[in-house]
């Protein structure tokens, strides 16, 4: 019963916080992932600038096209990170950032760290 009393919490929450601050951070978080993984690794961003989903695209550089198993095996065996990485073709393949994984700075950080190492 404590989570259903833990409602009435939330709906507080909610309504003092409101929908435009949470929409602002998320936003605000998903401009810095996606600067930073154009900045510090090079990739280049696949998803529109306009775009408000909380996912975001990026095509990795050449030297990791035809590799997506030895990058995701990377990422997951070593270091429990999960990715999406879609085909866009024949050896060619995107990864989604999604903010569920990066809700903080220190996250993205993490994220960027991890990516560094490739």
């Amino acid at each position: 019963f404590a989570n259903f009393f833990a409602l009435a919490d939330l709906i507080t929450w909610w309504q003092t916080t409101g929908w435009d601050f949470l929409q602002s951070q998320r936003l605000q978080l998903r401009q810095t992932l996606a600067s930073e993984i154009t900045r510090r690794l090079g990739w280049t961003r696949l998803t529109r600038e306009i775009s408000t989903t909380p996912l975001v695209a990026f095509q990795p550089p050449p030297q990791w096209q035809g590799r997506v198993r030895e990058l995701h095996q990377f990422l997951y065996h070593e270091n429990a990170l999960v990715m999406a990485l879609p085909s866009l073709g024949k050896n060619n393949f995107c990864m989604r950032f999604s903010l569920a994984h990066t809700n903080t700075t220190q996250e993205i950080e993490k994220v960027l760290e991890i990516f560094s190492r490739l």
